[in-house]
């Protein structure tokens, strides 16, 4: 039995690795905005934030009905509250970012 094998072009234009924020940065978030991922349509919130040298990084939390502060958007949401119209202009610092330990502060301005 023969099989009959299909080679398929991949269109993707690769770039530079994304930059992910870092345990101890200081960020200043610039921007809020909800998306839907375009395979199997889960939504999110893109945070994006900028540190002290101007370098962007970019953070996904993904919408969900429950969820505990110490995931991601639950860490977001102890420390900033869940209207994310306030978060821009905040300065965080990460102070924990491992699955099941995820923390961050508010750092005064």
């Amino acid at each position: 039995m023969e099989e009959n094998h299909h080679t398929r072009q991949v269109n993707i234009q690769l770039v530079g690795e994304q930059e992910t924020p870092e345990v101890g940065t200081v960020y200043t978030i610039t921007d809020v905005d909800e998306f839907k991922s375009a395979v199997q349509s889960f939504k999110g919130y893109r945070v994006t934030m900028k540190d002290a040298k101007g370098n962007e990084v970019v953070e996904a939390l993904w919408k969900q009905d429950v969820a505990g502060p110490n995931s991601k958007i639950g860490a977001y949401v102890t420390v900033l509250g869940d209207n994310t119209d306030t978060w821009t202009g905040k300065k965080i610092k990460y102070t924990s970012w491992m699955k099941g330990n995820r923390n961050i502060e508010v750092v005064k301005a």
